[in-house]
């Protein structure tokens, strides 16, 4: 198969030996004196401890061997693969005989796509430009601000840029894609069996969404999701460092019904602060001073949908 599924996290626990589990054999009467005369170590404390220190190499064995199982397998170039992360999906395929390598990351329910080429090759002398996405398919490029940057001591460059969700159907479409930039900057990648690595990516963010609680149907209908008409961060967030405050005890984060006309309907929290006032000001700002687009299905009809909001680190004093 040309899919490959990447899961990090450590392999399933073998049981371990633990310490001091095994039972210490008490010494024959005759044999109790001579035995704390030798050796200085109580008859029974002896053979206990050396049962713990066996049972601590054990331990260590195991454990320095499970580590060594946990590093996902080496996914062979020009094959797609799907990373399942806490928060997004990425999507990535490393471009084979110098090709650039292209990644593609998504967050559920967010309109948002970003995009990342990379290879062995010279990036523009400028940090930022204005790129051109060229789908092989006939369709009009795509033009986006880029930003070009080189990991000191590598020889891999990168170009990130931002995608909407439609652009992205559109590369779903396309055989291969061409980035370009200035100074003759140009860089190619085939996009062989991306139909199904969008599935795959799709699947991902139905399985995060639904540790949220919005299941597969509800994403399915919304042809565009609900979405905030600005940045939600910036509501818990000031310049002015008197007027807010880092929540040392957790992030907050919660998922918004947003009906047909746009207005916020309900807040439930899936990421409590352990703070009782301050998860009732999260969803108080919000229904105060957020403003929604309500979602749409696929003959463009206003329909109720959800939001899910950022991880909040921060929040204004009361």
């Amino acid at each position: 198969k040309s899919m490959s599924r990447r899961r990090r996290g450590l392999a399933e626990t073998p049981a371990l030996l633990l310490f001091g589990a095994v039972p210490a054999r008490p010494c024959l009467p005759q044999a109790r004196n001579a035995c704390s005369l030798r050796t200085g170590w109580p008859c029974w404390g002896m053979p206990s401890a050396i049962f713990r220190v066996a049972s601590g190499l054990l331990v260590v064995a195991s454990l320095t061997q499970q580590a060594g199982a946990a590093k996902p397998p080496k996914v062979p170039a020009g094959k797609w693969a799907v990373d399942y992360q806490v928060e997004d999906c990425t999507l990535t395929r490393d471009g084979p005989s110098g090709e650039a390598g292209i990644a593609i990351r998504v967050k559920p329910l967010d309109d948002r796509v970003g995009m990342m080429v990379y290879g062995p090759w010279r990036t523009p002398e400028v940090d930022r430009f204005e790129a051109k996405l060229d789908p092989a398919d006939g369709e009009l490029e795509i033009a986006r601000p880029a930003l070009a940057e080189r990991k000191p001591g590598s020889r891999i460059g990168f170009v990130k840029l931002d995608l909407s969700r439609a652009e992205l159907a559109r590369l779903g479409r396309a055989s291969a894609i061409t980035v370009s930039g200035p100074a003759d900057f140009a860089v190619h990648s085939r996009l062989t069996g991306i139909p199904k690595a969008l599935d795959a990516l799709r699947a991902c963010e139905v399985f995060l969404a639904g540790r949220w609680g919005i299941g597969a149907a509800e994403m399915a209908s919304w042809a565009q999701p609900a979405r905030p008409t600005a940045d939600l961060d910036r509501l818990f967030w000031s310049e002015d460092k008197r007027k807010y405050g880092m929540l040392r005890s957790g992030a907050v984060r919660g998922v918004l019904d947003i009906d047909a006309t746009g207005r916020m309907t309900a807040c439930r929290l899936v990421q409590s602060s352990r703070i009782s006032w301050v998860d009732a000001q999260f969803c108080r700002i919000l229904r105060e001073h957020a403003r929604f687009e309500p979602a749409r299905n696929a003959a463009g009809e206003a329909v109720p949908g959800k939001v899910i909001t950022p991880a909040v680190t921060s929040m204004p004093y009361r």
